[in-house]
């Protein structure tokens, strides 16, 4: 048996426990290293992936790594390892090796990898000493029917990021991304319709616009109930089916929700205050990397002392 054939055996050895759940062996263990690597680092939101996406702070990095590497190396022509083995890389820590990887699946045409690069450019970080032009490689993903990327770049000309606001074209765009039931683009157009309701009954329409797609279990529309409900105007507050919303997303784990619920248990708006309820929220928001609720257990850990 060659070396590389004892290495995979030994990352299934060390990643079975995790894939194996309830199901039995064979259900679940994947056959090949090509398999292993979708299994352990496929992103939700690429158009090309053949597993169900696993979030970043999910990722196994001691098993995908190495099993992704693998897998790209034996298929140097499958963009979809380039990408995963460099998401692998960037949760592990090592950008530097990690994001040259995703400027080549990009330039390459790989979707997703044109999407993650845009974001890279939001934040201002540079890649082989440039930062990459958000609008340009949106435009790339979006042109290739990327959801996601069409319903940002929308977004972005609505509100005139890239210039002067074209709020017709930018619309256009994310009702088109809307149209093909990717979540986050159905959230996005209730987000827009209800950012620009101009009466009661269009932010109605656009909260049940929003209820619909929590309803299949988006985290990002339920966070945004929260909001409407917690800052009312159209329509007006109410506290306390704002923090039945974040509570509905902190319980599918979502980091951001539940910091949210935490501050709400901690401050009393909507729910009574409860510091138990609180201090388990913020630390189930910071396990998620949740920035906010890492600064706050720090701080409370640092009054401790």
């Amino acid at each position: 048996m060659k070396l590389r054939a004892y290495f995979y055996l030994a990352i299934v050895g060390l990643g079975c426990l995790s894939l194996l759940g309830t199901a039995t062996a064979a259900e679940t263990l994947p056959k090949t290293v090509e398999e292993f690597c979708d299994k352990v680092a496929a992103e939700a939101e690429d158009p090309e992936n053949t597993a169900p996406g696993v979030r970043s702070v999910d990722i196994d990095v001691g098993v995908a790594v190495p099993v992704c590497r693998e897998a790209m190396e034996r298929n140097p022509g499958v963009l979809r390892f380039k990408y995963q083995y460099a998401r692998a890389l960037n949760v592990a820590g090592r950008p530097k090796e990690a994001f040259p990887l995703m400027l080549e699946a990009a330039k390459d045409g790989y979707a997703v990898a044109q999407y993650s690069v845009a974001s890279l450019g939001k934040a201002g970080i540079a890649v082989d000493g440039k930062v990459p032009d958000p609008r340009y490689w949106l435009t790339k993903a979006a042109e290739q029917g990327m959801p996601r990327a069409q319903a940002d770049l929308g977004a972005g000309y609505m509100r005139g990021t890239y210039g002067r606001p074209d709020k017709e074209y930018g619309y256009r765009l994310i009702e088109a991304a809307a149209a093909s039931g990717n979540l986050y683009a159905r959230t996005e157009l209730a987000r827009t319709n209800l950012a620009f309701a101009a009466s009661l009954r269009e932010a109605n329409d656009a909260l049940k616009m929003l209820e619909e797609v929590a309803a299949d279990g988006d985290t990002r529309a339920m966070r945004l109930l929260a909001v409407s409900h917690a800052e009312g105007g159209i329509p007006p507050a109410k506290p306390t089916i704002a923090a039945d919303w974040y509570e509905r997303a902190a319980e599918l784990d979502d980091g951001n929700a539940q910091f949210e619920l935490a501050e709400i248990y901690r401050k009393g708006a909507g729910r009574e205050i409860n510091e138990k309820k609180a201090t388990y929220w913020y630390r189930r928001a910071a396990r998620n990397g949740n920035i906010k609720a890492l600064l706050h257990m720090r701080k409370v850990e640092d009054a401790d002392q």
